[in-house]
């Protein structure tokens, strides 16, 4: 998986995941997801330092803004970039998330999210 869908990733995880914290619920992720959010989330504290850090904490404050999103997004990629190690691990802490589309004749579609998943379309 490429550096900005790496990153992406860990911010589409986590700000759920983190809204939730601070709002005092954990009723917005699924257990699965909230799960691998916390560990990612407890990862990410230990690991970055300075300025990365700081951007953590912002996005921590403030999930859901898309600025604090992007700040804190740009200093994972600069992170992952200058350390090919952080991003190993990033990966490894992030679910399978494989996406497969297809689309028959006839107009139907279908997507599946996930992995090890099976769908069968018929045409009535």
């Amino acid at each position: 998986m490429p550096i900005d869908a790496v990153i992406t990733a860990a911010i589409v995880l986590l700000a759920p995941y983190v809204s939730d914290v601070v709002k005092g619920v954990a009723e917005g992720v699924g257990e699965g997801a909230a799960h691998g959010a916390g560990r990612l989330l407890k990862w990410l504290r230990s690991r970055l330092t300075g300025q990365a850090k700081a951007a953590l904490e912002d996005f921590e404050a403030e999930p859901r803004s898309e600025t604090r999103q992007q700040v804190f997004g740009l200093w994972l990629q600069e992170t992952a970039a200058t350390d090919p190690t952080f991003l190993e691990e990033l990966r490894g802490l992030l679910p399978d998330r494989s996406v497969t589309q297809t689309v028959s004749a006839g107009g139907t579609g279908v997507q599946v999210v996930g992995s090890g998943n099976t769908t069968n379309v018929r045409r009535q």
